[in-house]
């Protein structure tokens, strides 16, 4: 089963229809949905989010982007355990480069990523109270929190490296593993395959080195954020006990979410690759669509967590559709007249909680 092919192996589904199918649908249902995320954030934000609510904006946009550019663009289908795969998604339609594609998902994923560890490092410093040891001056906070978002994409400037000499590869990967052969013969796929330590092996162990780096920062952040909470609970008022409440909620949900969709499909792929499981192509399919739809899940989680961006969801959905919306609860909790929407944020109306 571990990396030879004396027994019998399946051959690959080039064009496995229901995992296509399934990627194109659930990319075309939460693209809207992530949308209207995006629209709430902007316009209906509560109180207890203001001085965040541009870097919440920000990672509900490349979790949109990542979610509609891996399911309906590109859709990738992969070959493994040997690194191959073919985008069969619109940009293939359009007879865009695999390896342009290749670059555009591999940035998409790590900015998505990033701006993930950037919204909790910001909810983890309104946590903490001014006179904390880890407390940022608002510069050295946007130096920090850059650095950290630009640390995982601009690694991608070397993966133009991996491209070199595919027709070789192709034909090698061929000679080597004869089950390979329709894979390499089709016109778009894109195969990284030498037989020694190659660049494909460091660029995955990089890849995965920072992504650690950053899983670990967000683990880090929610306990510390779990264990300041606890420390100063005797000592805050009910209003920002309450805001404390929401923001280790929040923070546990994203490292949630962030390991259900990304982490671990992620290391199955990579267990795949590195230690040549074979026969497992519809297991990596299932991993795979649970990263193509992981800004849906975290909109729906959004939604799920924060009563004030669902109620402002239901209402724009009922609005929509020309229904009767109910009663609508405020920003601040107080219960707006029949029909009448929400009022946005106006950000001279109200003071800024931290700084």
């Amino acid at each position: 089963m571990f990396g030879d092919t004396s027994y019998n192996v399946s051959d690959f589904n080039l064009q496995p229809k229901f995992y296509l199918r399934l990627m194109s649908a659930f990319s075309c249902l939460g693209f809207p949905v992530n949308l209207l995320g995006l629209c709430v954030i902007f316009r209906y934000t509560p109180e207890h989010l203001k001085t965040i609510r541009c870097h919440v904006a920000n990672q509900q946009l490349w979790a949109t982007l990542q979610d509609f550019l891996l399911g309906f663009c590109i859709a990738p289908v992969f070959f493994l355990p040997m690194p191959a795969g073919c985008p069969t998604g619109f940009f293939a339609t359009l007879s865009i480069p695999t390896e342009v594609q290749f670059c555009m998902a591999v940035l998409v994923m790590c900015l998505s990523f990033s701006s993930v560890s950037h919204v909790v490092l910001y909810k983890w410093q309104l946590i903490l109270p001014n006179h904390h040891l880890c407390k940022l001056p608002a510069k050295l906070k946007m130096a920090v929190s850059s650095t950290l978002y630009f640390s995982v994409p601009i690694f991608c400037i070397f993966a133009t490296d991996l491209f070199e000499n595919q027709q070789e590869q192709k034909k090698l990967l061929a000679e080597n593993y004869p089950i390979y052969e329709p894979v390499t013969k089709l016109p778009n796929s894109l195969v990284f395959y030498l037989p020694q330590f190659n660049k494909f092996t460091r660029f995955l162990m990089v890849f995965g080195a920072i992504f650690g780096f950053h899983i670990f920062l967000i683990g880090f952040l929610t306990w510390s954020s779990i264990v300041q909470k606890k420390a100063l609970e005797k000592y805050l008022t009910s209003e920002t006990d309450g805001n404390t409440k929401q923001y280790v909620k929040e923070i546990k949900v994203q490292l949630a979410v962030m390991m259900g969709t990304l982490l671990k499909p992620g290391i199955f792929i990579g267990l795949v690759i590195f230690v040549h499981i074979w026969n497992a192509q519809e297991l990596i399919e299932s991993a795979f669509f649970l990263v193509s739809i992981s800004g849906l899940i975290n909109t729906i989680s959004m939604f799920c967590v924060e009563p004030n961006y669902r109620q402002a969801a239901k209402y724009l959905i009922c609005k929509a559709l020309g229904r009767d919306r109910g009663e609508k609860l405020s920003m601040d909790g107080v219960k707006y007249r029949t029909n009448e929407p929400p009022t946005p944020v106006n950000n001279s109306q109200v003071t800024i909680l931290e700084t």
